[in-house]
């Protein structure tokens, strides 16, 4: 979701190495979002991110989430409505002629591909 969000990958201006997945699993690290986004829909992540399996939302649940949310982008009087206007409204206020552009370095060592990994010492690091 954050890819969708920002445009970026998760994590691509750092290594993904031994020290990522220790603040993943221990310190719950989740990708930075860096721009604005609904909290409604910042909230769905996070759920989706939930270190407790049990606690995220299932496939159906997600679905149905986000098509409310589809729905509620008609109706004034809704939450995530105004969320969504109030973004709109900021964006009102930038420059309009300054081009948008997802121009980034990806780190060398932040890799996208599934590779088997090393947990033997990683409660050394």
């Amino acid at each position: 979701m954050s890819e969708v969000f920002t445009g970026y990958p998760p994590f691509h201006d750092i290594p993904h190495n031994a020290k990522l997945q220790l603040d993943i699993f221990n310190k719950g690290r989740i990708p930075e979002i860096k721009c604005e986004v609904p909290q409604l829909l910042l909230d769905l992540m996070n759920k989706c991110l939930d270190a407790e399996p049990q606690n995220r939302p299932t496939a159906k649940k997600l679905k149905d989430t986000l098509h409310k949310f589809f729905e509620d982008l008609r109706n004034e009087k809704t939450k995530f409505y105004k969320q969504v206007n109030e973004i709109r409204d900021s964006d009102k206020n930038l420059n309009q002629t300054t081009p948008i552009r997802l121009n980034y370095q990806t780190h060398k060592q932040a890799i996208y591909t599934s590779r088997l990994l090393n947990y033997q010492n990683l409660h050394n690091q």
